[in-house]
């Protein structure tokens, strides 16, 4: 996963310009959003209606459509989902740990090569 289909996923799904950043900062940092939007990753349908803005009103399908195509699966869906993805500081972390993984697998196999 990586942000480019976060971003092309935001405009395929027709998501509220002004809702970008914010999408952006929690999938790719854990940083939490506003009510509306928390509401909606957290799956609390009267939560976000109840928060939406006059814009987000109408938006609700398109939400979900770009988090069940788009988004990461471990962003969305649950409070539970919610707080481990915070708490695990979004993609962000994952890349970081894969990044961290290639880098020990690739200074593994220098120092067992046989020059």
């Amino acid at each position: 996963m990586n942000m480019d289909r976060v971003n092309v996923g935001m405009r395929n799904a027709d998501i509220p310009v002004h809702m970008h950043e914010g999408i952006e900062l929690w999938v790719r940092e854990g940083i939490e959003p506003g009510g509306f939007l928390t509401a909606v990753l957290c799956n609390d349908l009267m939560g976000a209606a109840g928060q939406a803005d006059i814009i987000n009103r109408g938006k609700l399908f398109n939400y979900c459509e770009f988090l069940h195509n788009y988004a990461p699966s471990g962003c969305f869906g649950s409070k539970a989902k919610f707080v481990a993805w915070r708490e695990q500081k979004g993609l962000s972390a994952l890349l970081d740990a894969k990044s961290e993984s290639s880098k020990h697998e690739t200074e593994s196999n220098v120092s067992s090569d046989p020059q």
